[in-house]
Order: C-alpha cells, then structure tokens, then sequence
C-alpha cells in the first residue's frame, strides 16, 4: 500500500463511519476525483451520508457526523490538537455498482446493510401499468451498500452497490 492510500484509510478510518467502502473496478484516469487526487500524491477521502429519502429527515444528525467527521481528520493530520477516538467495528467493502437493463418505476426489494446471496432479487422495476419489466439480480454474495432510492429509474442505470467484505470480514 501506498503512502497516500494508507494516510487516505487512515483518514477515512478516522472519520467515524461505521461502512468504509471502495470500488477497486474503477481504471485510473477515470475521472474521480479521488483518483486525480491520488495521482498529485494527495491523500483524499469522499465521506457520503443519507440518502435521497433520509438527507430531509436526518438533516441535524448528518451535519453532526460530518462534523465530527472532519474534526477527527483534522485532529489526525495535526491542524487540530488531542487525539483521534478509536473507531471499533468498522466494516470495509470493495463494492461493484449493479445496473438494470430497462428503465421504469424502480421498487427496491433489499435495503441497506440486508445480506444477499448470488441469484437474490435486488429490485424490481414495472412499467406505469404495474407490469415487471426487468428484475435486478444479485450477481455475488455480499451486503447492500447503497441503492437508488428514487422511483424512476433509467435504463442501464446503476440501482445498486453491492459490497464484497474485505480485511477478513
């Protein structure tokens, strides 16, 4: 590993979530950010909080967390002063963004953090008649990091990520 992706987990590690997560699909010169980042030899993380349906809802506990979030990096790389509290029972995932092949109202059937098995219905999208139009699959084993929560969704549209434990988890 190297040093900046060692200073960017130990960031994220930092940060205080309790799901840390990574793609390692993704090429290099794919045009994330991170990635530019790394490159310049700058450790970054990309903290991401709620969800459409959650960010109204949970405005003032995920303000709390981002907060927090950044103090803690902040107090890690030195600009602040004390010390970074343990983060126990973080989970790590390498994640693979799973996509459906027709477009229509989009019904999740797993939610975040629900355990899948190969072959499991992720979702299920209809037309305006309530006919199923594409079913979304689990193609591996792992846990639900995050899905589209929206109704619609568009055809050979990402409508799921889906984690692999990592570390030994």
């Amino acid at each position: 590993e190297s040093p900046v992706a060692y200073k960017s987990r130990e960031m994220a590690q930092c940060f205080g979530f309790k799901v840390l997560w990574k793609n390692t699909r993704y090429a290099e010169n794919s045009g994330i950010e991170d990635e530019y980042a790394y490159q310049m030899g700058i450790p970054c993380i990309t903290p991401e909080i709620g969800g459409q349906c959650t960010r109204m809802y949970q405005r003032d506990e995920h303000k709390q967390m981002l907060e927090t979030g950044i103090r803690n990096v902040m107090t890690l790389l030195g600009i602040l002063e004390g010390s970074v509290p343990a983060n126990e029972g973080v989970h790590h995932y390498d994640i693979d963004y799973i996509y459906n092949r027709n477009g229509g109202i989009h019904v999740p059937v797993k939610k975040a953090m629900d355990s899948v098995r190969k072959g499991d219905t992720l979702s299920i999208i209809t037309n305006l008649f309530g006919e199923e139009v594409d079913r979304v699959i689990a193609p591996f084993d792992g846990v639900v990091i995050g899905y589209w929560t929206y109704s619609v969704c568009s055809p050979h549209g990402w409508v799921y990520m889906v984690g692999k434990p990592v570390d030994g988890e």
